[in-house]
């Protein structure tokens, strides 16, 4: 095979840049599509976000992790530290109860998951010429996939 040859114009560079511009716009297209979700279609109908929140704003306020309304507040084993220890993580710094913030930091984690399975396509496809176009288009489908992006919406793990 006949190699092409650059013209004088040519930069390997333009072609480094206008990947890089597509992963940006991709990645702000998930991100945008993920905070509007998250913004205009919240979902509190799942009683374990509540119960989540409560564990979170006792911590906060309490000092005790306890799902309780009211005292006194006994510690509880009912759910994983993890996710609740996140929402009043979130919670110290927007606002004790700001469920909107929560959600807008699950839509940066989730956009930051579509751009782990770019990277993941990336190395994955064993062909060296395939590989950006695979990242793209694995990045373009995760970024767009509503079925995971509907979950930034729900206070739920």
């Amino acid at each position: 095979m006949a190699q092409k040859r650059k013209s004088k114009g040519e930069d390997p560079q333009d072609g480094r840049r206008n990947g890089i511009v597509v992963y940006v716009l991709l990645l702000t297209v998930a991100f945008s599509f993920r905070a509007a979700i998250a913004r205009f279609y919240p979902n509190d109908g799942p009683d374990d976000g509540r119960v989540y929140a409560q564990i979170a704003r006792n911590l906060l306020e309490q000092h005790v992790y306890s799902h309780e309304n009211e005292p006194p507040y006994a510690p509880s084993l009912i759910r994983l530290p993890g996710y609740p220890l996140f929402i009043a993580g979130v919670y110290s710094i927007f606002g004790h109860g700001d469920n909107t913030a929560v959600r807008i930091v699950q839509a940066l984690i989730d956009t930051a998951s579509c751009a782990l399975i770019a990277l993941v396509a990336f190395f994955w496809e064993p062909y060296e010429q395939r590989k950006r176009r695979t990242a793209i288009a694995a990045l373009a489908l995760a970024a767009v996939c509503p079925i995971t992006t509907i979950y930034v919406a729900t206070i739920l793990t």
